[in-house]
């Protein structure tokens, strides 16, 4: 719900005219705020040395990744942002053979496969019900002359 209350929001702000800088300032500045009181509340010993890996992720996993979304919401409707947001899945995998550390289970890469597959066959249908709506002639509306029996005369009473 709040994913989808994000896209949506995120939709907005860019139709309203807001630079995708803008629109992150304006998404993310109250989360900023939180987090840093909940990082002064918080007594963990490793802290300190986290603060560089977890500003690396936050740059590159979370500041790129949606500031390259709120330019590309720009161009979508909300729903096919939603639907290419959840490639996610893809691009941790992919991260996750390089690291030495992690083994990629079968498991894993067949739900990989399944979430694009689904990922991919909704962009499609997606893409098809909106061509054939470009292709649809426009409705010719129907006049009814006043007084007749689909449009009674309220004058006659």
């Amino acid at each position: 719900l709040g994913y989808t209350a994000t896209i949506l929001y995120s939709k907005r702000l860019s139709e309203a005219g807001l630079t995708p800088l803008s629109s992150l300032a304006v998404r993310y500045f109250l989360m900023v705020v939180l987090c840093w009181a909940l990082v002064g509340l918080s007594d963990n010993p490793g802290l300190r040395e986290a603060v560089l890996p977890g500003a690396v992720v936050a740059v590159i996993g979370v500041g790129l990744t949606n500031y390259l979304g709120q330019v590309g919401i720009r161009y979508v409707e909300p729903i096919t942002a939603s639907l290419l947001d959840t490639l996610a899945p893809v691009c941790a995998f992919l991260i996750q053979l390089f690291d030495g550390r992690l083994r990629p289970s079968g498991l894993t890469l067949a739900c990989v496969v399944g979430i694009t597959a689904l990922v991919g066959a909704g962009v499609l249908v997606r893409s098809r019900h909106e061509r054939r709506l470009d292709t649809m002639p426009e409705p010719v509306p129907v006049v009814v002359p006043f007084g007749t029996a689909a449009q009674p005369d309220v004058c006659a009473a």
